[in-house]
Protein backbone atom coordinates (compact mmCIF):
# COMPACT_ATOMS: atom_id res chain seq x y z
CA UNK A 1 0.00 0.00 0.00
CA UNK A 2 1.20 3.29 -0.77
CA UNK A 3 1.05 6.91 1.13
CA UNK A 4 1.91 10.42 0.97
CA UNK A 5 5.29 10.29 2.05
CA UNK A 6 5.11 12.38 5.34
CA UNK A 7 8.13 15.09 4.37
CA UNK A 8 6.16 16.35 1.27
CA UNK A 9 4.56 19.86 2.01
CA UNK A 10 1.71 21.00 -0.19
CA UNK A 11 0.18 24.34 -1.43
CA UNK A 12 -2.19 25.48 -3.47
CA UNK A 13 -0.33 27.85 -5.94
CA UNK A 14 -3.25 28.41 -7.77
CA UNK A 15 -6.72 27.13 -9.09
CA UNK A 16 -5.83 23.65 -10.69
CA UNK A 17 -1.88 23.95 -10.13
CA UNK A 18 -0.39 22.33 -6.48
CA UNK A 19 3.22 22.85 -5.28
CA UNK A 20 4.32 19.78 -3.21
CA UNK A 21 7.97 19.98 -1.75
CA UNK A 22 9.78 17.42 -0.77
CA UNK A 23 11.83 17.87 2.55
CA UNK A 24 13.83 14.97 2.10
CA UNK A 25 15.52 15.63 -1.19
CA UNK A 26 14.57 19.20 -1.39
CA UNK A 27 13.14 18.62 -4.25
CA UNK A 28 9.29 20.98 -5.53
CA UNK A 29 7.09 19.63 -7.71
CA UNK A 30 3.99 21.28 -9.68
CA UNK A 31 0.81 18.69 -9.54
CA UNK A 32 -2.67 19.46 -11.77
CA UNK A 33 -6.03 18.37 -10.34
CA UNK A 34 -5.83 15.10 -11.61
CA UNK A 35 -1.95 14.15 -10.00
CA UNK A 36 -2.81 15.71 -6.32
CA UNK A 37 -6.34 14.27 -6.51
CA UNK A 38 -4.44 10.67 -7.07
CA UNK A 39 -1.97 11.90 -4.44
CA UNK A 40 -4.20 12.51 -1.81
CA UNK A 41 -6.08 9.18 -2.16
CA UNK A 42 -2.57 7.61 -1.75
CA UNK A 43 -3.65 7.47 2.49
CA UNK A 44 -2.08 3.74 3.38
CA UNK A 45 -5.33 2.08 3.13
CA UNK A 46 -6.44 2.22 -0.68
CA UNK A 47 -4.45 0.22 -3.97
CA UNK A 48 -4.36 1.12 -7.35
CA UNK A 49 -7.96 -0.81 -8.13
CA UNK A 50 -9.48 0.89 -4.99
CA UNK A 51 -7.90 4.69 -6.42
CA UNK A 52 -8.97 4.47 -9.68
CA UNK A 53 -12.77 3.29 -8.23
CA UNK A 54 -12.51 5.92 -5.83
CA UNK A 55 -11.68 8.59 -8.70
CA UNK A 56 -14.10 7.39 -10.98
CA UNK A 57 -16.90 8.31 -8.46
CA UNK A 58 -15.26 11.73 -7.52
CA UNK A 59 -14.73 12.91 -10.97
CA UNK A 60 -17.89 11.06 -12.71
CA UNK A 61 -15.82 9.71 -15.40
CA UNK A 62 -18.65 7.95 -16.64
CA UNK A 63 -20.17 11.15 -17.58
CA UNK A 64 -16.73 12.55 -19.01
CA UNK A 65 -17.38 9.34 -21.28
CA UNK A 66 -13.52 7.60 -19.72
CA UNK A 67 -13.86 4.22 -19.78
CA UNK A 68 -12.59 2.64 -16.61
CA UNK A 69 -9.58 1.17 -18.44
CA UNK A 70 -9.03 4.75 -19.48
CA UNK A 71 -9.31 5.87 -15.77
CA UNK A 72 -6.91 2.61 -14.69
CA UNK A 73 -4.21 3.61 -17.64
CA UNK A 74 -4.30 7.09 -15.74
CA UNK A 75 -3.59 6.34 -12.54
CA UNK A 76 -1.24 3.81 -13.70
CA UNK A 77 0.58 6.88 -15.38
CA UNK A 78 0.51 9.32 -12.57
CA UNK A 79 1.24 6.49 -9.45
CA UNK A 80 4.30 6.10 -11.44
CA UNK A 81 5.15 9.54 -11.80
CA UNK A 82 4.38 9.82 -7.97
CA UNK A 83 6.40 7.13 -7.23
CA UNK A 84 9.73 8.53 -9.63
CA UNK A 85 9.42 11.33 -7.47
CA UNK A 86 9.42 9.95 -3.92
CA UNK A 87 6.00 11.38 -3.15
CA UNK A 88 4.68 8.33 -1.92
CA UNK A 89 5.84 5.87 1.24
CA UNK A 90 5.38 2.51 1.09
CA UNK A 91 3.82 1.42 4.12
CA UNK A 92 4.98 -1.81 4.71
CA UNK A 93 8.05 -0.80 4.31
CA UNK A 94 8.14 2.27 5.96
CA UNK A 95 10.32 4.08 3.29
CA UNK A 96 10.13 6.13 0.04
CA UNK A 97 8.56 3.35 -2.61
CA UNK A 98 10.88 3.06 -5.36
CA UNK A 99 9.61 3.16 -9.31
CA UNK A 100 9.57 -0.27 -10.46
CA UNK A 101 10.06 -0.70 -14.62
Amino acid sequence: MLQKNPSVVPREEEAGKFLVFNQDNCTPMVMNNTSYAIWQLCDGTRDPKTITKDLEKQYDCAAANLSHEEVERIVSEHLGLLLYARLLVDVEAGVPAQATS
